[in-house]
């Protein structure tokens, strides 16, 4: 029978299920005949989307990390609320969950970044690795720095960190006292296509530079930059396109996200994980909107300064076009940087591959 791998993937954003990607179509190359299953609050067709076709699909309520006010705020009181509910019923969680994983006859589970499939992997008998920029009881702790009553909580988590048999710790990351692993050196992915020329054949005549704005599925509000028509072209989400000024989606385009992040001149996002290991490896200039307070963000940005020029929104309403103008004019005077290095799935995939032979 063919290896089966289930991967848990955390539902906060979209950065583990990038970094998770980058595993799977290396492990896919590697051993063609693996079996692919997922266990996720994403959508399954947004994960299928990102891993290729998978065996089996479990839907999970168990990794949300944070929860999310609009305006890319953590709201403290419900992600309280969350892990509370969560760990009064986590003895369960994990039952459930182990006793999926030997109906599912899986041989490896990866979690990226919850612990309660650790946790159930553990119970059984399953080996487990864990694959991570942050860890959920950090940044509680840096969240909720003397509530009392989460501290059981953040013990429980910690402990769950710890069953996993496997660990590695990505890069970029932020400090994980508690996770002890392998640190990579390398980030995941690879730097992406720029289609440029053939993007061309898609844009207006007029069109002098190319600016990218990447938000996904945030609620943010719509910036004024979006307003009036120049010779700027901004790609936008769905949700943008009927702003009066110049502006496409990128599901109108047949090029993946990730080559025409490659091929902007500006990128306009926030400070997660996945945009600036992208922007790193593309050594791509981009305008960040602050995420004040979020534990994460010191370390992810100290480490694009070094690959990539950047600089930061307090608010998008300050994306203005003399701002755009601005960070372009900028973008094209600044000097070479060290290029990140990518690939470091490569290394997961060579110990997930050896651990599956015993």
């Amino acid at each position: 029978m063919p290896d089966r791998i289930l991967f848990d993937i955390s539902a906060h954003g979209r950065g583990h299920l990038a970094q998770t990607a980058a595993i799977v179509a290396g492990l896919r190359a590697s051993k063609p005949g693996l079996q692919v299953l997922a266990r996720s609050g994403l959508p399954r067709s947004l994960v299928e989307a990102r891993l290729g076709p998978l065996a089996d699909f479990l839907p999970s309520q168990t990794d949300h990390g944070l929860i999310m006010s609009p305006g890319l705020q953590v709201d403290l009181t419900r992600t309280r609320f969350y892990y509370q509910e969560l760990h009064a019923d986590l003895a369960r969680h994990i039952t459930k969950l182990a006793s999926q994983v030997t109906a599912l006859k899986i041989d490896l589970v990866v979690s990226n970044a919850g612990y309660v499939a650790l946790e159930a992997a553990s119970a059984a008998r399953v080996p487990s690795c864990l694959v991570c920029s942050l860890s959920w009881d950090e940044l509680l702790l840096a969240l909720f720095p003397h509530d009392d009553g989460l501290s059981a909580i953040i013990d429980d988590i910690a402990k769950g960190y710890g069953r996993a048999d496997l660990c590695f710790r990505l890069a970029p990351r932020m400090p994980m006292p508690a996770v002890r692993g392998v640190d990579l050196t390398a980030a995941l992915g690879t730097r992406g296509k720029n289609v440029r020329r053939a993007l061309l054949d898609y844009l207006p005549s007029q069109t002098a530079s190319v600016v990218l704005l990447a938000f996904g599925d945030w609620d943010v509000a719509r910036p004024p930059a979006l307003e009036t028509r120049s010779e700027t072209l901004f790609l936008v989400p769905h949700r943008w396109r009927s702003a009066p000024g110049h502006v496409m989606g990128v599901e109108d385009l047949p090029f993946t996200f990730r080559d025409l992040l490659a091929s902007a001149d500006l990128v306009v996002s926030k400070s997660g994980y996945g945009i600036v290991t992208e922007l790193a490896l593309d050594g791509k200039a981009s305008l960040l909107l602050e995420r004040p307070g979020w534990p994460e963000e010191p370390h992810l940005l100290n480490w694009l300064s070094r690959h990539a020029p950047f600089g930061l929104l307090s608010e998008l309403a300050e994306l203005t076009m003399p701002r755009v103008q601005d960070a372009l004019r900028s973008a094209r005077l600044s000097g070479s940087m060290e290029q990140a290095l990518g690939g470091g799935e490569r290394q997961i995939v060579r110990a997930l591959l050896d651990h599956l032979k015993g």
